[in-house]
Parts: structure tokens; C-alpha cells; sequence
């Protein structure tokens, strides 16, 4: 970066953010760095390597340590053995040394680095989420394996909430690895000023304090999104405002953003979009994990999208959420009491369906539920008959009819919650 120009970020936030990696690599412990899709975090790394000042002001002993990065997007790693080659003759260009007996034993190699420099590795891998979308838990036993043999320091980027219920699982392979975790969090409104101002200096060109403010209010703190505003406005200067929010490549951008995103944060911020209540009980790690990383905000008991062009491409891409509850005995449909359109016995199975959250329901539990007394003599007829009533009553409402699920042999489940 060239030293006439403003910061990305204030260094008050930077030092915020990084501090918590470079604790980690002073106590040893193994660190998982948590973001939101799409995030910064390579950009932020490489202006950590590159300011030495800040490393020694939060690392005691900093000259001590090399820090290697690799990046699991790109590089073609696969095997602990492809892996380790790239870590030594990575340390070797680094520390510019030659061996007059070559190791291929990693330990070995980082026993003679400390000996013969002084100096500990530092290995920081950026794209860790691959390793869990490929199910490569080899990679992380090799990781959890050299941290406690103790001559490797390890930051771990992944963009991905590490505690949902699919990466706790993936987790759950890989013995010993109990990382501390630090998350990345979309930035604050000075930031994002000061971004701006970064790449109007960077790029020569300038926008009004008006259109600062409206940067922010559309983008929130995604500095993915507030760059891409910038460069539309800056090869664009006459153009419509309406199309700075709309163009392709904004547009692509959301969808990056937004597919980045695992299920349960997407149903989560399909919900909260839709303006309905997250009462799943098994998206509350989801609903940490955007609070956490300032994606969504609380107000009061309702939830709110941080990024606004993010919430408007949801409604404008994402089919319609429906969600169904129980509410003083009422059949509720994403807010509305919907019992009005259904006779008793419709109303019955809808409850029953709406009570066991996605459950197959048998046929004769169904029967027994809206027929007590008839001690499990019923007609299938009858049943279906209701069943396909209630299916077109809810076509009526809007309702796709595949939430209604018919399972040959089974029985009938209702998706609660469904896009």
C-alpha cells in the first residue's frame, strides 16, 4: 500500500480484529477464525503480513515468528504429504536456507528451523471450508496432530458457521480438534466511510457525502458490496442511481454472497425477510452465528437483515417462505389464522401434521387423531378425501402443494417451514 493513502479500515478495527489471532499464536492454541460468505478475510491477512509494526505491538517476541499462508481454494492440497511438501519449500523460500541434509519429515524440518533460526512457523490457511465441504478430515487430524506436538503455530480461516449442526458433526471425526474460535464480523459505519474514502484516493476519482451515506445504507458494512457500488460509480457516472444497486455485477455479487450461505442461515434469513418469527428451535446456532457476525441485528424481539440489498434480493429471488404454527389452538400461517378455511376434521389433521414438525405421520395415527371412537376402524377413503382437500384449500391461500408430503406405504408429513 503506498503511503500516501488512507488505511482500508481504522486501525483501531484492524487491531480489534487481528488481535485475537496473534494471542492465539503467542498462548500456542489452535485458532478457528469464523466469517460471513464472501468476506475479506485473505485481503486482511496479507495487510497483517505486510505491517510488521502491528504484529510486534500484539505479539510479544514477534520477530520469533515466520507466519506461511496457503490457501486450500487454490492450492492442490489434498494429502498431509502434499501439504507438508508445500509448508517446507514454502519455509525455504521464506527463510532463503539450504540443508546439507534434506528432511522430509515435517517435525524434523521444524525441529532444525527453530534450532539453526530461532524462528517458530506461523501457518495460516485461508479456505478451510473446503475441507469440510469435501469431507477432508485427514487435513485437520494432521492439524490437530502438529499442534500438540507443539513446533507449528495454526490459524484457520473458514467462512462458515463451524456450529452447525453438519460441521459439528464433521467435527466430531476429527479427535482432539477443540479449536479457540474467533469470528469476523461485517464492519461499522466509519469503517465503511473510510473504505470508501481508501478507494477514492486509490482510484482517483471521488463521490459526494450523500452518496457515501446511500453506499451504507444499501450495502451495510459488506465491503464486497460498498466496492462494487464504487466501481459502478466511478465507470458510471452519469448513470441512472436506481442502477447501482441493480446492475449485473451487484447482482452477482448478492448471489455470492447469498449462495455462500449454509441451509439453516438461508432459512433463517428467508424468515426474517418475510417478516416471520424464527421459531425453529434447530436454527438458534443459525441465529447466533448471524448475530455474532452482524449479518442480522436484534431489535426489540423481532430480527432485521444488516445488508438491505441482500434483503431485496431475497424477496425479489427466493420463492416465498411459508411457516406454520399453533397459536391458542389456531392454525397460524406465516402470521395469519388461517382456521376459517377448514372444516373440524381438516383442522384436526393440520394440527396433528403441524404438531409433529415434519414427522411422517401414519395413516392410522392420523385416523385415531380426528376418529377417537372409532378405535383404528377407518376408511382410507375418508382420509384421502380430507387430504386432498386440504391440499386444494391451501393451493387456494398460495400454498405450494409439495409442503403437503404423501409417502407411499408410510404416511403424511407437513413442512412447517418451506420455500
Amino acid at each position: 500500500m503506498k503511503a500516501h493513502m488512507v488505511p482500508p479500515i481504522r486501525e483501531s478495527t484492524f487491531k480489534a480484529m487481528v488481535a485475537p489471532w496473534l494471542a492465539a499464536v503467542h498462548k500456542k492454541d489452535l485458532l478457528a477464525v469464523m466469517s460471513y460468505p464472501a468476506s475479506d478475510r485473505q485481503r486482511r491477512l496479507l495487510n497483517l503480513l505486510n505491517q510488521p509494526h502491528t504484529i510486534a505491538s500484539l505479539l510479544p517476541n514477534a520477530n520469533k515468528y515466520i507466519f506461511i499462508s496457503v490457501d486450500f481454494r487454490v492450492d492442490s492440497v489434498t494429502t498431509s504429504e502434499q501439504l507438508e511438501s508445500l509448508l517446507m519449500t514454502r519455509i525455504k523460500k521464506e527463510l532463503v536456507v539450504s540443508w546439507q541434509e534434506e528432511s522430509k519429515d515435517i517435525v524434523e524440518f521444524l525441529k532444525k528451523i527453530q534450532k539453526q533460526s530461532g524462528k517458530t512457523i506461523v501457518f495460516a490457511a485461508i479456505g478451510c471450508e473446503k475441507l469440510t465441504h469435501e469431507n477432508n478430515t485427514n487435513l485437520l487430524i494432521w492439524s490437530t496432530i502438529q499442534q500438540r506436538l507443539g513446533f507449528l503455530r495454526q490459524i484457520l480461516f473458514f467462512e462458515a458457521n463451524l456450529l452447525d449442526s453438519d460441521h459439528v458433526r464433521f467435527f466430531g471425526n476429527v479427535p482432539a480438534f477443540q479449536p479457540r474460535i474467533a469470528t469476523m464480523t461485517l464492519y461499522e459505519k466509519e469503517d465503511v466511510i473510510q473504505f470508501i474514502h481508501y478507494k477514492e484516493d486509490e482510484w482517483k476519482f471521488s463521490v459526494s457525502d450523500t452518496m457515501k451515506e446511500s453506499i451504507y445504507a444499501h450495502c451495510g458494512g459488506m465491503l464486497l458490496l460498498v466496492k462494487e457500488a464504487l466501481w459502478y460509480l466511478r465507470d458510471n457516472p452519469h448513470a441512472p442511481l436506481a442502477n447501482v444497486w441493480n446492475h449485473m455485477e451487484m447482482q452477482f455479487n448478492l448471489a455470492t454472497l447469498w449462495n455462500g450461505f449454509g441451509e439453516p442461515e438461508k432459512r433463517t434469513l428467508a424468515a426474517i425477510a418475510n417478516n416471520l418469527p424464527v421459531t425453529d428451535f434447530s436454527l438458534s446456532q443459525s441465529i447466533h452465528y448471524l448475530l455474532v457476525a452482524r449479518v442480522i441485528q436484534q431489535k426489540g424481539n423481532t430480527f432485521i437483515i444488516s445488508i438491505p440489498l441482500l434483503q431485496q434480493y431475497i424477496l425479489r429471488t427466493i420463492p416465498k417462505i411459508y411457516t406454520f404454527t399453533i397459536s391458542d389452538h389456531s392454525i397460524v400461517l406465516n402470521g395469519t389464522p388461517i382456521d376459517a378455511n377448514f372444516s373440524k376434521s381438516e383442522r384436526q389433521v393440520l394440527m396433528k401434521l403441524i404438531t409433529e414438525n415434519n414427522v411422517v405421520v401414519t395413516r392410522t395415527d392420523l385416523a385415531n387423531f380426528v376418529w377417537p371412537d372409532n378405535h383404528g376402524d377407518y376408511s382410507d377413503w375418508a382420509l384421502d378425501s380430507i387430504i386432498s382437500r386440504i391440499r386444494k384449500k391451501l393451493g387456494q391461500l398460495g400454498v405450494p402443494p409439495r409442503i403437503l408430503s404423501v409417502e407411499k406405504k408410510r404416511g403424511i408429513s407437513l413442512k412447517t417451514s418451506c420455500l
